[in-house]
Order: structure tokens, then C-alpha cells, then sequence
């Protein structure tokens, strides 16, 4: 029986492989891609960029926001450049171009199923309210529950 969760995560899921899906792989993939890696690369290298900054700027937050957003700036820019050359190389002609949206449909199907879990995970971790009345009788709980581990909820009769 589903319940109010599994409907919202069948929704959600729908939306996601609808997206991805007409958006197609290339172009869902090197979005997501981009704004990951751009915030890991700024996360990762803005002290060094912000001492170089601090060269120019004597104001310390002043140079490491600027070093923060020029890393993630030029990280992103050279992510969408790739993705704009692996579309136009690989997938420009019309059959490559149905692979790009199978793919798509694919990479949505794999996010939500990534997403479903990262939101179980969140209810089962959480302590702020008890969520067992919802859990225990979510389809998608029942059955990704063996496969991640989590425990069994019992709902009190």
C-alpha cells in the first residue's frame, strides 16, 4: 500500500526522469557535474587563490570571497566547455542524439533512486520527530530497507 512518501517519491521521480530524460544525458549529467565540482574545486584551492589575492586586497574575507568564486567560476566554465564539446562531437547527429535522451532517462532513473535513499537515510538518522507511522508503511522503505540495512520500524498498534 503506498502512502503519502512513496507517493511524493514517485512524483519526484517522474520529474526527475521526465527532466533528464528530455533534457538528455549529456546535458544532465555536465549540469549537475559542473556546479559539484566547481564548489569542490572552490572548496578545495580558495586559500591558495586567496593568498594571491591577499597580494592586491588587504582585506582578508574580501580576498578569499574573490578567490572562492573565481575558482568556482572557471571550474564551471570549463566543465559546460566540455560538455558543450562532448555533445557537439559525440552526440549531433539524430540517432546519437536519441542515445543522448535514452541515456537521459537512464541517469534520471539512477538520481532518483539516489535521492529516495538520501531522503530515507535523513528520516531514519533524524531525532527531531518520530517518523515510524510514516516509514513503516512506505512501499519504497519496506523495500530498500534489506538493501541499505536500516532497521525494521514497527508501527504501535
Amino acid at each position: 500500500m503506498l502512502n503519502g512518501l512513496d507517493v511524493f517519491f514517485i512524483l519526484i521521480s517522474l520529474v526527475l526522469i521526465l527532466l533528464d530524460t528530455l533534457k538528455g544525458f549529456v546535458s544532465s549529467f555536465f549540469n549537475k557535474a559542473a556546479f559539484v565540482l566547481a564548489l569542490l574545486f572552490a572548496f578545495l584551492f580558495f586559500s591558495y587563490g586567496a593568498f594571491f589575492y591577499g597580494q592586491f586586497i588587504q582585506i582578508g574575507f574580501l580576498s578569499a570571497l574573490l578567490s572562492f568564486v573565481s575558482i568556482f567560476a572557471i571550474v564551471f566554465l570549463i566543465v559546460k566547455i566540455f560538455q558543450s564539446l562532448t555533445k557537439k562531437v559525440f552526440f549531433s547527429n539524430p540517432i546519437m542524439a536519441s542515445l543522448d535522451r535514452s541515456l537521459g532517462f537512464l541517469f534520471g532513473l539512477v538520481e532518483a533512486f539516489v535521492l529516495i535513499i538520501f531522503i530515507l537515510y535523513l528520516l531514519q538518522a533524524q531525532n527531531i520527530f518520530s517518523v515510524d507511522s510514516l516509514l513503516g508503511n512506505s512501499f519504497f522503505y519496506t523495500l530498500l530497507q534489506p538493501i541499505l540495512g536500516f532497521e525494521p520500524v514497527l508501527i504501535k498498534g
